[in-house]
């Protein structure tokens, strides 16, 4: 069962656990059996890496990682700060010293990313990887955009890989306006669940 694929690059073949590595180039390797494919095979290849795809991104299901008391409507404030503080109001002690952190590095360093949202930057460990969505009642000036959606998403360095595959989903979610367009439109936990798990399965 093939289970990988890397640039060969980045591959550790010293510390490599896997079985058998196939390649499109000769490799002189002690550490691991290798096989070299030729380029009549790179469709073949291809189809490895299409059900690759389809295995990473199926593993993500967001209505375990996006829980429906982590959504939160109708943040008031005018400004980022008022936003920003009245989110923190709504967040457990633990989680206000985190956000208060938070609030200072956006002094610095702006967390919007466009298409009315923001990424929060954040150092918040959790067991497993949580994502908080917070929708202001109106769009904010945020720093050079507007914002209305704010994410904050906490993980752990167990769940580096998982959470890449979220940052990746999220990312080419967030870029399609239309995407922001129909959840602001419906306001509502289960059309966001719907909508993002929609989307990544249209992925593949």
């Amino acid at each position: 069962t093939v289970i990988d694929y890397k640039d060969i690059n980045t591959l550790d073949l010293k510390n490599s656990t896997y079985d058998v590595l196939l390649s499109t180039i000769d490799i002189d390797s002690k550490e691991i059996p290798t096989i070299t494919i030729s380029s009549k095979d790179i469709n073949n290849i291809k189809k490895i890496e299409y059900s690759l795809e389809k295995i990473r991104y199926n593993k993500i299901n967001f209505n375990k990682i996006i829980k429906k008391e982590h959504v939160f409507f109708d943040i008031k404030g005018n400004t980022k700060y008022e936003v920003l503080n009245e989110i923190e109001k709504l967040l457990d002690k633990n989680d206000q010293k985190e956000f208060r952190y938070i609030k200072e590095i956006e002094k610095t360093l702006s967390s919007e990313v466009g298409n009315l949202v923001s990424i929060l930057h954040s150092s918040k460990k959790s067991d497993n990887i949580e994502i908080m969505f917070f929708i202001t009642k109106k769009q904010v000036i945020w720093d050079k955009q507007l914002v209305k959606i704010i994410i904050w998403i906490s993980t752990n360095s167990k769940n580096v890989d998982e959470f890449e595959i979220i940052m990746e989903i999220l990312s080419k979610f967030i870029c399609k306006y239309e995407n922001i367009s129909n959840f602001l439109k419906k306001l509502d936990y289960e059309e966001l669940i719907n909508e993002l798990n929609q989307y990544t399965h249209s992925l593949y």
